[in-house]
């Protein structure tokens, strides 16, 4: 499903995407702009947010009953309202069975800091990787 959703935006063809995404669909782009399913389909129909390329670096599956969590890295070059639009990306993206079909429940998208982005974005730091004691 992952490459068929990757196959559907950089055609510029989001049709294939609308049976697979849930109703209550619920999208968090790297900008902080959050979609239901009627924006996030209208936004890629009206070619708001057009993909040049799409190349995923690395891919993490976890499968959890009837859910199936996925976590990619995946660097850009896309154009957004007409502006250029790129960088590397970690995205997350939740399926959840639904009936007999897997359906897209939530995405977000989270910019990698110091990726050679093109934008203003602030470069945060990272957290400790375990808890700090006080």
């Amino acid at each position: 499903m992952e490459d068929a959703w990757r196959t559907a935006l950089l055609a510029g063809n989001p049709a294939p995407l609308e049976p697979i995404i849930a109703d209550d669909f619920l999208g968090i782009g790297a900008n902080g702009t959050i979609s239901n399913k009627a924006q996030y389909l209208e936004n890629l129909h009206a070619g708001r947010f057009a993909f040049k390329s799409m190349d995923v670096e690395s891919t993490n599956i976890r499968m959890l009953r009837d859910v199936a969590i996925v976590n990619s890295t995946i660097r850009i070059d896309a154009t957004l309202h007409g502006s250029p639009y790129r960088g590397l990306f970690r995205y997350t993206r939740v399926y959840r069975l639904i009936g007999n079909e897997w359906k897209v429940i939530n995405f977000e998208a989270t910019r990698v800091s110091g990726s050679g982005s093109n934008d203003d974005m602030q470069r945060g730091q990272p957290l400790p990787t375990r808890p700090v004691q006080r």
